[in-house]
């Protein structure tokens, strides 16, 4: 779950992923060794890892760093409710907001080309969308400025 105070999510290992962590750091952590990287250049990395959560869940995580430190995460949720044969996109997005709103309370909604809840603290912010392109829901959790000031700003 996601500390509603930080934004920090802990890892098997006791790996802290929050706005301090950095690169280096997560690539001397047995997640970062596991973690399958889907890119690296000078400026930005990108890595996969799978975990579970405490009601043993598997979660898809995508960790996006940004000059050395981390910028976002991107966390699917695999829930065996939900069947990809007859896709739901309710339905998976109602997984997703619920397991944030465990970690971080209400959301607020809103409806635009995608339906969203968001969420926004001191340590940034965090969203459930649906993507209609890929027909994915998903969490996206971005680290400095909350949603407010990065949907306010040039």
């Amino acid at each position: 779950m996601i500390d509603p105070q930080t934004g920090a999510l802990q890892l098997r290992d006791g790996l802290i992923v929050d706005s301090n962590l950095s690169l280096r750091r997560f690539l001397r952590s047995s997640v970062g060794l596991g973690a399958t990287v889907a890119y690296r250049s000078l400026e930005h990395s990108i890595f996969y890892v799978s975990e579970q959560d405490q009601h043993k869940r598997l979660l898809y995580i995508t960790l996006y760093f940004r000059c050395w430190k981390l910028e976002q995460l991107n966390i699917s949720l695999s829930d065996l409710a939900v069947s990809k044969n007859s896709y739901d996109y309710d339905a998976e997005f109602q997984i997703h907001k619920a397991w944030l709103e465990a970690s971080l309370g209400t959301a607020l909604e809103g409806e635009n080309a995608c339906r969203y809840a968001y969420f926004s603290g001191r340590w940034g912010s965090a969203e459930v969308a649906y993507d209609p392109r890929s027909d994915t829901t998903s969490i996206l959790i971005k680290y400095g400025k909350n949603l407010a000031q990065s949907r306010n700003s040039p």
